[in-house]
């Protein structure tokens, strides 16, 4: 199934002084699907915005996590507690939140624990 992908809105970011204060502009629901993965990197490049929130296990999570690594964009984890995963199934746990061990990147470990 192909996506369309929504039309590109050109940004522009205006120059000028800056200000004593600081404006922290976050882009929303990184990584849930290719065109909001794309809209928010455009955002990154323009500078229009300083940090994303990463969606986890979505349709466009892996690609979203590759991209901003490349481009050092600053990602925090989205918590999703409404929209269903939409990733495929291999890149997902099943039964629980974690239920095998799981290697993470720097030699972490998360270890399965048995609900109590």
């Amino acid at each position: 199934m192909n996506a369309q992908l929504a039309p590109a809105v050109e940004l522009q970011v205006p120059s000028g002084p800056t200000f004593a204060g600081s404006l922290i502009i976050n882009a929303d629901d990184w990584g849930r699907d290719l065109a909001t993965t794309d809209r928010i990197r455009e955002c990154f490049e323009a500078q229009a915005i300083s940090s994303a929130s990463a969606m986890v296990f979505m349709a466009d999570s892996e690609r979203a996590a590759k991209i901003a690594r490349l481009g050092s964009f600053d990602c925090g984890l989205h918590l999703n507690f409404t929209t269903p995963f939409s990733a495929s199934l291999r890149f997902r746990l099943a039964g629980t939140l974690v239920s095998r061990d799981v290697p993470f990147s720097r030699g972490i470990t998360v270890q399965a624990s048995s609900p109590t």
